[in-house]
């Protein structure tokens, strides 16, 4: 068989599969509408698109046809009657209710003074206030309307700021290190107001303090030597001296060895380590640290805690807020005791 003859094969064979399928989906047309030579029923016949288009028409009517049936409201002088009076509304599904207000967050209370200055007079500090329009002159542990106390923190010092949960230490290390702002009251770092500055000053006031967080706050997507470079590009360093300085900071918390490794990669206790390292290469005079062993075992706390102490040993005033008093008996630091946001003796 030449391969012309096969190809007229299957090309007969492909047209007797086409007219049995269209004789088999045609449907059949009644006799009587064939007599009657019917439009429609020659149009039916003709295609059968158009047939199965009349049955759903006819169909869709039908529907139309249902009358649709709602309850009906009664007068609202009916209620008078004691008929309860349909509500149209009532079931609300596409209705959400609207979340409840947040409770508004507690406000300090006006501080009754205002700081003025302060007078070093023979290694005793002397702090004027203004209250009502009169001048006060206190001493540091004065208690002033039976109520606040006349404290300061000061340079070199190493000072532990303790009390109970919500009794207002974070707080506090906020408002010393310029995160958050005071409502009322003022707030007096290196005989600056911060009350009184503007937020275009902040970043030059921050570049003083060193934070600790209890959480860390490292970047995971960069090594430990680029965490800790990272102030130093911020300040604008020479790549250079910020490398050689990072390595220096590293080498204090004891890993310089650990560098290339990414903060995923570390302990607990290294990662807390990196912090403090990466807190301290802007060489600040004042480290401030929020509750820095909460998440840590008793042996890692202790180190990064005798980290502190070596700090300082060199002059960096160190400001830590811990809930753990274990810690107050070993390196007797001053105490600042808070109990619902009052210093308390």
């Amino acid at each position: 068989m030449t391969p012309r003859q096969r190809w007229i094969i299957l090309g007969g064979l492909l047209s007797a599969t086409l007219v049995a399928g269209y004789l088999v989906d045609d449907e059949p047309v009644p006799e009587k509408s064939k007599r009657k030579g019917s439009v429609a029923a020659r149009s039916a016949a003709s295609s059968p698109v158009e047939s199965r288009r009349a049955v759903a028409q006819e169909k869709a009517s039908e529907l139309a046809a249902v009358p649709l049936s709602f309850p009906e409201p009664v007068p609202v002088e009916a209620a008078e009657e004691g008929k309860k009076v349909i509500d149209p509304f009532r079931n609300k599904s596409w209705y959400v209710a609207p979340p409840p207000p947040k409770p508004s967050k507690p406000v300090a209370p006006p501080l009754p003074f205002l700081y003025l200055g302060k007078l070093n007079e023979g290694g005793e500090i002397r702090v004027f206030l203004n209250h009502q329009g009169k001048h006060l002159i206190a001493k540091l542990g004065d208690v002033i309307d039976g109520t606040y106390s006349v404290e300061e923190i000061s340079a070199g010092q190493m000072v532990f700021i303790t009390g109970h949960s919500g009794a207002g230490k974070t707080t506090l290390v906020k408002l010393i290190s310029t995160i958050e702002r005071p409502t009322s009251g003022s707030l007096v770092v290196n005989g600056q107001n911060l009350s009184a500055l503007g937020r275009s000053a902040m970043p030059h006031v921050r570049r003083h303090f060193g934070l600790v967080f209890q959480d860390q706050k490292l970047l995971f997507d960069r090594n430990a030597l680029d965490n800790v470079l990272l102030p130093l590009q911020i300040a604008g360093l020479p790549r250079r001296d910020a490398i050689r300085r990072a390595q220096a900071a590293l080498d204090k918390v004891g890993l310089l060895a650990r560098e290339k490794a990414n903060p995923i990669a570390l302990s607990g206790g290294e990662q807390q380590r990196l912090a403090i390292a990466r807190a301290v290469v802007n060489r600040p005079t004042v480290l401030i640290a929020d509750e820095p062993t909460g998440n840590l075992d008793a042996e890692s706390g202790a180190a990064i805690l005798e980290i502190f102490a070596d700090f300082h040993r060199v002059g960096v005033t160190v400001v830590v807020a811990t809930h753990d008093q274990s810690w107050i008996a070993r390196y007797h630091p001053n105490v600042l005791r808070l109990d619902h946001g009052r210093v308390v003796a």
